[in-house]
């Protein structure tokens, strides 16, 4: 498979995220790429989900062939043959699947690739349980554990109406390079260290201009149920067909100061901080439990 043309002198990045190609359920991606090649002069190869990955957090594709198809930006056409070297690459995978495949067998060499932003996500990602569930988190952490420098990128709306209003997209994607911009400035010139990720979450409103931006630590919580059944009505009687994805989750509650939550709350850009690691939790007196017979 021929790779993308990558000419150019700017920083190499590989753009995934979880919503798949541009659509109804992923509005804002073809902006976003946009203002990366013509505002900061980057190079950029995409590599997305083919469908909408959401909710898959870091799951990894290990059964069946990868189907490969290809979507041209200009003419907006899929395809399963490439139209020109500036496709993007559309595999029928997992996020982390895609940033996966795109460093090991499709882009010239993976320490070509200088950062990875997987993003941006049709809805914030904040709270520790929204980010360990998110697939656009996940595949940013999958850049990390290869080695790379990695952001997530993730848009919260207030109002439904706002995700194809192209003056809030424009003004959240306007933000988020200006960020990433002056992110990847500090990262690029500080030594290696255990900062790893970075989990961004950008308000989608239309003023103002230059948002508030806030380093933040994770929200606690978590997200009650996720399904409700679906029920057939035979013969009067309600019997259950199974359970469909019917989440009910509740982001406006009040969050402590400092917080990612917090922060969106009140219309400011959040950045948290993360390592690709589970954290291990020492509690005095367990490693004495087996030190007696039971």
């Amino acid at each position: 498979m021929a790779s993308p043309n990558l000419d150019g002198t700017g920083p190499l990045v590989l753009v995934t995220n979880d919503d798949g190609p541009p659509s109804k359920e992923s509005p804002f991606i073809e902006t976003f790429v946009s203002l990366l090649v013509e505002k900061l002069g980057w190079r950029v190869a995409v590599f997305i989900p083919a469908t909408q990955q959401s909710w898959i957090s870091k799951a990894i594709n290990i059964k069946g062939t990868i189907a490969v198809s290809y979507y041209n930006p200009v003419s907006r056409t899929s395809s399963d043959t490439r139209e020109s070297e500036n496709d993007w690459v559309l595999l029928d995978a997992t996020p982390a699947s895609c940033v996966n495949i795109a460093l090991y067998n499709i882009l010239p060499r993976p320490d070509a690739v200088d950062l990875v932003i997987s993003g941006p996500n049709f809805g914030r990602n904040v709270t520790a349980a929204a980010t360990l569930s998110s697939g656009t988190v996940g595949g940013a952490l999958e850049g990390a554990l290869q080695g790379k420098r990695a952001i997530s990128l993730s848009y919260a709306f207030f109002d439904r109406s706002h995700v194809t209003s192209a003056s809030h997209i424009q003004n959240a994607c306007e933000n988020a390079v200006n960020v990433i911009a002056r992110l990847w400035e500090y990262w690029s010139g500080a030594p290696p260290s255990s900062l790893e990720v970075l989990n961004v979450n950008v308000p989608l409103v239309e003023s103002p201009k230059v948002l508030p931006v806030k380093f933040t630590d994770f929200s606690p919580g978590g997200y009650g149920a996720l399904y409700k059944p679906v029920v057939a009505d035979q013969d009067g009687k309600g019997q259950s067909k199974g359970y469909a994805f019917r989440p009910t989750l509740n982001f406006t509650h009040t969050a402590a100061e400092g917080t990612d939550l917090w922060a969106i709350n009140s219309k400011c850009i959040s950045v948290t901080p993360m390592r690709t690691s589970y954290q291990v939790v020492r509690v005095p007196g367990l490693d004495q439990l087996f030190n007696s017979q039971l």
